[in-house]
């Protein structure tokens, strides 16, 4: 049994037993030592939080279309398959029709973007299940979005399967282009997207 004082600072609440929640809130107002039920302790004290300044990232040219559809990657995930990255579509990027081999949460953060019927503006959030197929999605003007995926995304047309994007293409992209950056201090330019 684990001892919790209200001097403990690195408690997170939503570790603790859901149960615990309300009688350590009341210990705490009445600065009681109260006894858990259970080790909240971190399993690997080596795992660390990711903190990314996406602003000094620069974008990434994707295969799709090098040259309107960039993204940054923030976070992969090998061991789940998981991956954020925001995505950057100049006007008139189209992705073309794919299914989802996982969920993926998206965050506008500002543009249009044409998703099936719908139209997507800053603030919009949407969310596509694991084998959602959905027609060519189009940059109505430029946009920008934050997207959260597990899985990769299959991209096909009537007649031919084009390529599929996860987090290995995604940390494959983002080591070329370091690879790249590096190169361009000695004569050769990285790729450079309009702002």
């Amino acid at each position: 049994m684990q001892l919790i004082k209200e001097a403990e600072v690195g408690l997170r609440m939503q570790d603790a037993d859901p149960g615990c929640i309300v009688s350590l809130r009341f210990a705490f107002r009445r600065k009681n030592t109260v006894a858990l039920s259970q080790n909240i302790s971190p399993v690997n004290s080596e795992v660390m939080d990711a903190l990314v300044h996406s602003d000094k990232l620069e974008w990434i040219p994707q295969r799709i279309d090098p040259t309107r559809h960039f993204m940054k990657v923030l976070w992969i995930g090998p061991e789940s398959g998981r991956a954020a990255v925001l995505i950057r579509s100049l006007k008139g990027s189209i992705v073309p029709r794919h299914k989802h081999l996982g969920d993926a949460h998206v965050l506008m953060l500002k543009g249009r973007l044409k998703v099936r019927d719908a139209e997507l503006v800053a603030g919009d959030y949407l969310y596509e299940a694991n084998g959602m197929i959905h027609p060519a999605t189009e940059a109505l003007e430029d946009t920008e979005y934050l997207m959260i995926m597990s899985g990769a995304v299959l991209f096909f047309d009537e007649n031919n399967f084009l390529g599929f994007q996860g987090w290995e293409e995604f940390h494959r992209a983002h080591q070329e282009h370091v690879a790249q950056s590096t190169e361009s201090t000695s004569g050769r330019r990285a790729a450079s997207v309009p702002s």
